[in-house]
């Protein structure tokens, strides 16, 4: 039996905790759970049909965000939410693999989270709190960028932004990338992590890592920021749960999207008179494709499924451990992505020809030797109602699923529609954790102060959410910029190199939340001061649009 899983069985047997040496009870424990790149609707709390009973006891305790937003991609997302501040001044104003020749060197641009700002580890650390982090962490691969660096006190993490889910080094022979060896993907404090067992996958170890930090940990309130790698691709996952998924994709991406909208509106989550979005351009009917392709599809969607319910027994399993510890009650959990669901890696031209190092025949996809994502269609209906992926500026990219669950809570299972982004993580949990935000200067150096609003307040007061106040919020990455103030959104590409203006759409998300209808010719006042709002941003955070690109820039929709 894997080491790790015997010791998690051990605490369960025999129970070695004393609730007498629970943490000091005068500040909660905080524990932020995310998702990679899961989609709006994957989880049954926002309307899917995949089985996640401990993310939908979160929710049905706490409060739903139907209004979170995130970067487009990961690194960036991941930046805003460990320190509170915009992405391009935190040092991903790019991912650091997408980096233009101009953008390399620049202030913003750093590739890892730069000196200019504190993490939400050090900030709590400072509170009294232990702080661990296991699973990815994609900010930053040296020793003085690592989290151990930046106030994590125990880290078991995933270098790099993905990796196959079954221990291999890579995600993909390194040659294909970077021409240089091979070198570890996951780090323990550290340390390269030379050898992870035969029995090694990804959502396991994770929670049991954290399971066991806690548990070595000083008595006091910790920090954990579980970040899974599930459900990135490459589609892989544990044969048991893969088997409970068999025939559950048959009907089609068409029926099961139409399906999961229909329940979105029984959950309040959709007004009754929304009208579901076309399908996706380019994605053909289901009915029309071969049954060798319906049945090829149908397997990659039952693999993304099975690994959406590992992830979650896993948390189940962290949760379960801090209930009978008594320490649950006292734990403020937040579950988020960290952006909408891609379109398919298989159109990554670094990518594409990594097929030929795998076996993805249907009968053997899900495999450790697989390497697969389950592509645009199966993308739109994880991302349902919106439109757009990953990499998008759409609804469809930038707009996730989120829930928080605090101690004493006056609101159980709430949806809340305030308009939420990945900065505010950082302030509401140190409201949480009765700290204050740093305003110039932190340990003796200068920092920017966190842009973030807390909305502690508005997860357990009823009613909160009527007082939060109104403010834009923009993001961008590889030019594909989002302005969204109140009923408004813009969205609109800047190709790299070229100097002319985006061709921006403008919608009204309360009449047309799909972003269907174009209003920028009908309403061009709103129009211009939606720009100006683009251009305030851009000019405030550093903005550096991109002389050119490594890869072919996504395509605008």
């Amino acid at each position: 039996m894997y080491p790790a899983l015997l010791f998690t069985l051990v605490l369960t047997v025999f129970g070695v905790f004393s609730s007498a040496d629970a943490h000091a009870k005068d500040h909660p424990n905080l524990l932020l759970i995310m998702a990679d790149d899961l989609g709006f609707s994957d989880i049954g709390a926002f309307g899917g049909e995949i089985r996640t009973p401990n993310i939908d006891r979160i929710a049905g305790e706490g409060v739903r965000l139907t209004n979170f937003y995130t970067a487009a991609t990961c690194s960036p997302t991941r930046a805003m939410i460990m320190s509170g501040v915009d992405n391009h001044l935190a040092g991903v104003g790019n991912m650091k693999e997408l980096l233009a020749s101009n953008q390399v060197g620049q202030s913003g641009y750093e590739g890892y989270l730069n000196d200019r700002v504190v993490t939400i580890a050090e900030l709590l650390k400072r509170e009294g709190y232990a702080t661990y982090v296991t699973g990815k962490w994609h900010l930053g691969g040296e020793i003085d960028q690592s989290p151990n660096a930046r106030g994590f006190d125990r880290s078991f993490i995933q270098v790099a932004g993905a990796s196959t889910h079954f221990g291999a080094r890579l995600a993909v022979p390194h040659e294909l990338l970077e021409g240089t060896p091979p070198v570890p993907d996951w780090r323990e404090d550290g340390h390269a992590v030379l050898t992870l067992g035969d029995n090694f996958y990804s959502s396991d170890h994770i929670a049991e890592k954290m399971i066991e930090y806690i548990y070595e940990g000083p008595r006091k309130p910790f920090f954990g920021f579980l970040s899974f790698t599930a459900p990135h691709w490459p589609l892989q996952a544990r044969p048991e749960y893969i088997a409970r998924y068999e025939g559950r994709y048959d009907d089609g991406y068409d029926k099961i999207r139409a399906a999961r909208f229909e329940r979105q509106k029984e959950l309040g989550i959709v007004s009754e008179n929304r009208e579901l979005p076309p399908r996706a351009p380019g994605v053909p009917a289901w009915e029309s494709l071969s049954a060798q392709a319906r049945n090829q599809s149908a397997k990659r969607m039952e693999i993304y499924a099975a690994m959406i319910q590992s992830m979650d027994a896993n948390i189940g399993r962290v949760l379960s451990y801090l209930e009978r510890q008594g320490e649950l009650e006292n734990t403020v959990v937040m579950f988020v992505s960290d952006n909408g669901a891609v379109n398919s890696y298989e159109q990554h031209p670094m990518l594409a020809s990594v097929t030929r190092f795998y076996d993805n025949e249907t009968s053997n996809l899900g495999k450790k030797n697989s390497f697969a994502a389950y592509g645009p269609a199966w993308g739109q209906v994880s991302n349902t109602p919106f439109s757009g992926y990953k990499m998008q500026g759409y609804e469809g990219g930038i707009h996730v699923p989120a829930i928080i669950r605090v101690p004493n809570t006056k609101r159980h299972g709430d949806i809340d529609a305030t308009v939420l982004t990945a900065t505010d993580v950082l302030p509401t949990f140190l409201e949480a954790a009765g700290g204050k935000i740093p305003e110039d200067k932190f340990k003796g150096r200068k920092i920017l102060t966190p842009s973030g609003v807390s909305f502690f307040e508005l997860a357990h007061v009823v009613g909160a959410d009527q007082r939060a106040p109104e403010r834009y919020i923009a993001t961008e990455i590889a030019g594909v910029r989002a302005v969204r103030m109140g009923d408004w959104k813009l969205v609109g590409q800047a190709p790299p190199g070229e100097r002319i203006p985006p061709q921006w759409k403008l919608f009204n998300l309360v009449d047309d939340p799909s972003e269907q209808v174009d209003r920028s010719s009908a309403e061009s006042e709103i129009l211009n001061q939606m720009v100006d709002l683009w251009a305030n941003y851009q000019k405030k955070n550093g903005y550096i649009h991109a002389s050119d690109f490594p890869l072919p820039p996504p395509k605008p929709q």
